[in-house]
């Protein structure tokens, strides 16, 4: 016989990602429109999405359901797996700095959600093993739990993470030309105007004249590393 624990689910997941793109592959997902390249992240980016419930300070506080019905809640150590996500969007832009190429950009998104709940997490043990709940520890991606471990062991978990009604926030650091540029979401459609206004075809074989139109007459100031102010983190 065995002795069933779980991690109770928890409140609606947040997934965050960070990948990187050409000039080419970006104005080809998107042409400078909010809306599709949001539908872009969220159609073509899944796979490499970290998602789980956030936690603070290297700690969660989860209950356990035990074997007997009874619950208890306890603060559960998490090992990061990656650096805060603070971190990583720092070390992601230091690289893009760093690259020999000049037409990269750097996203970092996070999905939230209105309505859901996170996975539940279940462990067994033989009826002769005793539990220690100090032997439970979380992985963290990106301020994120993505799983428990129980000593070496994993939990199951029970079914996907849930969520409903789900919006994208997103920032984009641009290297143009060695010097490094910060893009909010909801600047994309005055960039899109300032393309037209200018008769610039907004195409990616056109790449290298929007950049640098842009770093000429749209972006005002060059961002310095370490990048300190970070919304989504």
């Amino acid at each position: 016989m065995v002795k069933t624990y779980t991690i109770s689910k928890g409140n609606a997941s947040l997934e965050k990602n960070i990948i990187s793109l050409s000039y080419e592959e970006f104005i080809d997902a998107c042409q400078f429109d909010e809306s599709t390249f949001i539908e872009w992240l969220d159609e073509n980016h899944y796979d490499g999405v970290s998602s789980g419930e956030e936690y603070e300070n290297k700690v969660i506080n989860k209950e356990i359901l035990y074997p007997d019905g009874k619950n208890k809640e306890i603060k559960i150590p998490v090992e990061p797996y990656y650096n805060s996500f603070k971190d990583e969007i720092n070390k992601a832009v230091t690289d893009l700095k760093d690259s020999d190429k000049d037409d990269n950009l750097i996203i970092a998104y996070v999905k939230s959600y209105s309505d859901g709940s996170c996975a539940s997490h279940t462990f067994e043990l033989n009826e002769t093993e005793q539990f220690d709940p100090n032997k439970i520890k979380a992985i963290g991606e990106y301020d994120l739990v993505t799983a428990y471990q129980y000593g070496d062991q994993s939990f199951f978990q029970n079914g996907d993470d849930e969520g409903w009604d789900g919006s994208i926030d997103f920032e984009i650091y641009f290297k143009i030309d060695n010097s490094l540029f910060h893009l909010y979401a909801f600047q994309m459609s005055d960039i899109k105007n300032s393309l037209l206004d200018e008769d610039l075809e907004i195409d990616s074989s056109n790449s290298e004249k929007i950049f640098s139109f842009l770093k000429k007459d749209f972006f005002d100031k060059e961002i310095k590393l370490p990048v300190t102010k970070l919304p989504m983190a």
